[in-house]
C-alpha cells in the first residue's frame, strides 16, 4: 500500500479505518525505513491543511507513532508550532491527542519541548479555569436556558451538567501538562515553581471533577520529584502542609475517579518524602484508612496496598496515635452526600470497636454510637446494614458505655430484622445476638417475646405479595412491565439531575439539610412481607443458638419453625425454604445431637420437598442440609428415622448420602 493510501485511511471519518491506517503505517515503517521522510512530510502537510477533526486526529496519532518508532526525531520541530492551535480545537478528541503528542515529544526529545509550550499551557489553564456563563458557546447557553427556564429547573440543578461535563479547553490544557510532566519524568523538576504550584492547587479544588482528577494526576508526578526537591532544600513545611490538605480533600472526594487519582498522588507523596511528620499524618491517616472500605474496587484495593506499604503493618498503632482525628473524620464522613462513603464510614467505625485499644476508644464510644444511630435511619440499605453490624459490635465491646442507647439500638435492630433485604435481616440477627450476649436476660425476654409473635406470621402470607402492586395492568412492552405512574410528569419534572455514574446524593441520609435526625420514614423501601418477618426470626434463632445459654428456649420453638414449612401458598416460599434449610444445620450443630434428634422428624417433609423442588437453589440447600444432619446424627439413625416417617424418601436419601 502506498503512502498516500495510508494517509487517506488516517483521514477517514470511520475510526476503524483510521485504526487500520495506523496499523499499515506501523508495518510500512518496519519494512521500509527509507519511506519515513516521505510519510512524515505528507502527514504534516495534511495536518496543516485538514479541515475535519477526524483527519486531525488521525494525523496526530500517526505523528506520535512516527516519534515512537525512533527512526527520526526531526518531525517534532515541525509539529510543536501546530499544537497551541490544536489544544484549542473544538473537538475534545483532537485536544486530547495533541496533549498526548506533546508528552511523546517530551519523552523523545527531552523537556525542551515543554519549555517551548510552557507559557501557552499555563496561560491556557489560567484563561479557562473560570467559566463565564455569558460567554459560553451558543449551544451551551441554549441548553442551560432550556433547563432553567423552559423546564423550570433551579439554576443550581441545571449547572450539575456543567460541573460534570467537560470544561471547554481547561481539561485539555491540564491533560497536556500531565502528559508533558510524564514525558519529562524527573527532568520536569526545574519547572516546579511557585506559579505552577499555585495554579495546580487551584485546580485541585475546582468545581469540575475532570479538572480535579487531572490535577491530582499532575500532583502525583510532581510528588515524584519531591526527593530531589528535598535534597535541594526546596520543600518547606508550608508546602507539605498544603499538599497534605489537598490530598486529604481529594481522598474524600465524592467522585471515585478523583478519589483514585488522589490515592495515586498520596502513594507518590509518601514514597518521595520518606518519613512523614506526624502533623501531616494526622491529616492523611483518617481518609487513607477509610478508603480501604470504599465501595469502588479500584480505590479500595489500591488504598489497602498503600496502607500496608505506608504503615509497615503498624496500622493499628498509627490509628491509635491519631484516634481523635480519625474519629472526627469518620463521624463527618457518615454524613457525606455519597451513600457509599456513609457505608464505608460505618464499616470503619465497626473496625475501631474490634481492633482498637478499649481504654483508648472508650471516651469516643458515645459519639460513635450516636453517629451509627443516625445512619440507622438512612434510605440506603447497605448503610443501614453496616450501621446495624457496627452497633452490635460496639455494644458487645462496650456494654456499660452503650447502656443509655441500648433500647434504641435494639428497637432499630428489630426493625432491620424484618427488612426486605435478606442480608440486612442477617446482619440484624447477628447484632441482636450480640446485644443478648452483652445484657443477658434483661433483653432476651423481650426479644424472645417478639420472636414468638413474628415467627408464625408466614401463615398469613397472601398468595400474591405486594411486590406487584402499582404495576400497569396493560400488556408489557418487550417484556418490561410499566408502573402506573411511570409517565406522570409531576414525578419526573424539577427533580435533581444526575449524570451517569454520579455519586451525588440519590438517597436520603440519616441527617436532613438542617442537621436534624430524619423521621426514619424511608423513601426507597418496600413494605415487609409476613414471610420475611418469619425468616428474620429464624436467622435470629440460629445466632442465639450459638450462645448455648438459651438452647432450651431455641429448642422449644423448633416445632413452630417446622409448622411454618407447611405453608406453600405464596410465590416466595422457595426463598423461605432455602433460608430454613441453610439455617437448620447451624441450629442443629449449636443445640447438639441429643437435643436436635427430638425434633428431626418434624423437618423431614420440608427437607425432601426441597430436594424435589423446581428451584435449583432450594435443591442444593436441601441436599446439603440432609448431608450435614446425617453427619451430626449418624447415617443409620437418620435413615431409620426417615424410613419410619416416610419410606418413599429412602431412594433420594440413599442417592445423596452414601
Amino acid at each position: 500500500m502506498t503512502e498516500k493510501e495510508i494517509v487517506s485511511k488516517l483521514c477517514s471519518h470511520q475510526k476503524l479505518e483510521r485504526d487500520k491506517g495506523l496499523g499499515e503505517l506501523r508495518v510500512l515503517l518496519q519494512q521500509d525505513a527509507s519511506s519515513f521522510s516521505t510519510v512524515a512530510t505528507l502527514i504534516l502537510s495534511t495536518l496543516k491543511t485538514s479541515s475535519t477533526w477526524e483527519s486531525k486526529h488521525g494525523c496526530l496519532k500517526a505523528i506520535q507513532l512516527l516519534l515512537e518508532s525512533g527512526i527520526s526525531a526531526s518531525v517534532d520541530t515541525h509539529v510543536l508550532p501546530l499544537l497551541p492551535q490544536l489544544l484549542e480545537d473544538i473537538e475534545p478528541r483532537v485536544r486530547l491527542s495533541a496533549g498526548e503528542l506533546l508528552g511523546c515529544v517530551c519523552r523523545c526529545s527531552g523537556p525542551a519541548a515543554f519549555e517551548q509550550l510552557k507559557e501557552t499551557i499555563l496561560s491556557g489553564i489560567v484563561k479557562n479555569i473560570e467559566r463565564d456563563v455569558d460567554s459560553m458557546d451558543t449551544s451551551e447557553s441554549k441548553y442551560l436556558a432550556k433547563l432553567t427556564h423552559e423546564q423550570g429547573i433551579p439554576t443550581d440543578v441545571a449547572r450539575i451538567f456543567h460541573d460534570t461535563a467537560g470544561w471547554k479547553a481547561l481539561e485539555s490544557y491540564m491533560n497536556a501538562l500531565k502528559f508533558a510532566a510524564e514525558g519529562c519524568g524527573t527532568k520536569f523538576y526545574p519547572y516546579i515553581n511557585k506559579q505552577l504550584l499555585e495554579l495546580l492547587f487551584q485546580t485541585l479544588s475546582h468545581t469540575n471533577r475532570f479538572v480535579r482528577e487531572t490535577g491530582f494526576h499532575v500532583l502525583a508526578i510532581i510528588a515524584g520529584c519531591f526527593t530531589q526537591l528535598k535534597q535541594d532544600g526546596c520543600i518547606s513545611d508550608d508546602l507539605l502542609m498544603l499538599v497534605s490538605r489537598s490530598l486529604a480533600i481529594g481522598l474524600s472526594d465524592n467522585w471515585s475517579q478523583v478519589r483514585m487519582a488522589a490515592c495515586v498522588a498520596t502513594r507518590h507523596f509518601f514514597s518521595s518524602v520518606g518519613n512523614v511528620d506526624p502533623v501531616y499524618l494526622d491529616i492523611l491517616i483518617p481518609p487513607m484508612c477509610l478508603n480501604r472500605y470504599y465501595v469502588a474496587e479500584g480505590v479500595r484495593v489500591y488504598s489497602q496496598e498503600t496502607w500496608l506499604a505506608v504503615t509497615k503493618r503498624q496500622g493499628v498503632h498509627l490509628v491509635e496515635e491519631h484516634i481523635t482525628s480519625v474519629v472526627k473524620f469518620y463521624i463527618a464522613q457518615s454524613n457525606a452526600d455519597n451513600h457509599a462513603v456513609r457505608e464505608a464510614a460505618c464499616a470503619c467505625i465497626a473496625e475501631l470497636g474490634s481492633k482498637m485499644s478499649k481504654d483508648l476508644l472508650r471516651p469516643h464510644v458515645t459519639s460513635l454510637l450516636s453517629t451509627l444511630l443516625v445512619c440507622f435511619k438512612d434510605d440506603c440499605w447497605p448503610v443501614r446494614d453496616a450501621a446495624c453490624l457496627a452497633c452490635g459490635n460496639f455494644i458487645s465491646c462496650f456494654p456499660s458505655e452503650s447502656l443509655p442507647q441500648r433500647d434504641e439500638v435494639l428497637l432499630l435492630c428489630l426493625t432491620n430484622l424484618e427488612d426486605t433485604i435478606p442480608s440486612v435481616r442477617q446482619g440484624a440477627a447477628i447484632s441482636i445476638s450480640q446485644i443478648v450476649q452483652a445484657y443477658g436476660d434483661e433483653v432476651f425476654e423481650n426479644v424472645f417475646s417478639i420472636l414468638g409473635q413474628r415467627l408464625p406470621l408466614v401463615k398469613d402470607q397472601p398468595a400474591e405479595g405486594s411486590s406487584h402492586i402499582g404495576l400497569d395492568v396493560g400488556p408489557a412492552t418487550f417484556g418490561v412491565v410499566k408502573r402506573v405512574h411511570d409517565n406522570d410528569p409531576n414525578l419526573h419534572s424539577g427533580q435533581q439531575m444526575y449524570s451517569c455514574g454520579s455519586l451525588a446524593p440519590k438517597m436520603r441520609k440519616g441527617l436532613d439539610d438542617t442537621g436534624q435526625v430524619s423521621d426514619g420514614e424511608r423513601l426507597f423501601q418496600k413494605t415487609s412481607q409476613p414471610w420475611e418477618k418469619s425468616e428474620g426470626c429464624v436467622q435470629l434463632l440460629a445466632e442465639i443458638a450459638k450462645l448455648k445459654t438459651y438452647n432450651s428456649q431455641v429448642s422449644s420453638v423448633l416445632p413452630i419453625i417446622a409448622e411454618t414449612t407447611k405453608y406453600k401458598q405464596y410465590v416466595h416460599h422457595h426463598a423461605y425454604f432455602e433460608a430454613i434449610l441453610k439455617l437448620l444445620p447451624i441450629i442443629a450443630q449449636s443445640l447438639g445431637k441429643r437435643d436436635f434428634k427430638k425434633h428431626f422428624n418434624l423437618f423431614i417433609d420440608a427437607i425432601f420437598y426441597g430436594i424435589s423442588c423446581d428451584s435449583a437453589l432450594v435443591q442444593v440447600a436441601a441436599t446439603e442440609c440432609i448431608m450435614l444432619l446425617s453427619q451430626l446424627i449418624g447415617k443409620m439413625i437418620t435413615r431409620g428415622r426417615i424410613e419410619q416417617h416416610n419410606p418413599k424418601y429412602l431412594n433420594e436419601f440413599d442417592k445423596i448420602v452414601h
